[in-house]
């Protein structure tokens, strides 16, 4: 990184982004799924804003 995203270097070091159960591979499917996931929390949240802004 090069000292372009100070806080981005920060969050790695600090293991920010380590995987946390090593008990299971992390695998493609397991992150699509996690991806899906947090994806659909988005819009969810997304939706939400979009119906309590409505008259």
């Amino acid at each position: 990184m090069n000292g372009r995203f100070p806080l981005f270097a920060a969050l790695e070091q600090a293991g920010a982004f380590a995987v946390s159960d090593t008990t299971s591979p992390y695998t493609l499917q397991r992150a699509l799924d996690r991806f899906a996931f947090g994806l659909d929390l988005v819009l969810d949240a997304i939706g939400a804003r979009i119906a309590a802004a409505r008259p």
